[in-house]
């Protein structure tokens, strides 16, 4: 299937196939020609021909009349030279249908810093900055969550509760609702 997509959107390199086990999470053995590819050599070509499968993908989504979605999540978990092949890709395909969206917590923990920077430099960069919840509505999240999981519990939620669940949290909703389905699945009632 690899080689097939390869031959319909990198042609002049689908015998490089081999490549992109890593980046698809799979473990495809070198052929004669990946074997004998350098290091770097190996990197820019694995670089094009990811490039090229995402533009022509986007180019197939053009003729059928529609668009290509790209999401990345935590983009503060992102290398150097992946970085740098994002912003390589998106600015090569600003003519094509396609929506980037990434999103990231900004911390000073970044393993590419200045990332965010470096993205909001591209042309038709929108960022849209959500705030973290506020207690009361993490004290909701955390209400509704439990009268789901615990439809037999009655009785008022400590306030204790809500209140470490919502500074662990750090006013991410997701986390919330993640820390009391850990809980719901061990068993615990909160």
């Amino acid at each position: 299937a690899i080689e097939t997509m390869l031959t319909e959107h990198a042609s002049e390199h689908a015998e490089a196939w081999p490549l992109l086990g890593r980046a698809l999470g799979l473990d495809l053995p070198d052929n004669e020609f990946t074997a004998a590819l350098e290091p770097k050599d190996r990197r820019a070509l694995l670089e094009t021909l990811l490039l090229q499968c995402l533009t022509g993908a986007a180019r197939e989504a053009a003729d059928d009349g529609i668009g290509l979605l790209l999401v990345l999540e935590d983009l503060h978990t992102i290398d150097p030279l992946s970085l740098e092949l994002l912003l390589r890709f998106a600015r090569e395909v600003p003519t094509l249908p396609l929506l980037l969206i990434v999103t990231w917590r900004p911390h000073d923990g970044d393993r590419a810093p200045g990332a965010s920077s470096r993205l909001s430099a591209l042309p038709d960069y929108t960022e849209l900055a959500l705030e973290g919840l506020a207690d009361a509505d993490a004290e909701q999240i955390v209400r509704a969550q439990l009268a789901a999981m615990f439809p037999e519990r009655t009785g008022p939620v400590p306030q204790a509760l809500i209140a470490r669940i919502a500074e662990r949290a750090q006013g991410n909703p997701f986390y919330v609702e993640e820390v009391l389905s850990y809980l719901h699945d061990r068993g615990i009632d909160p």
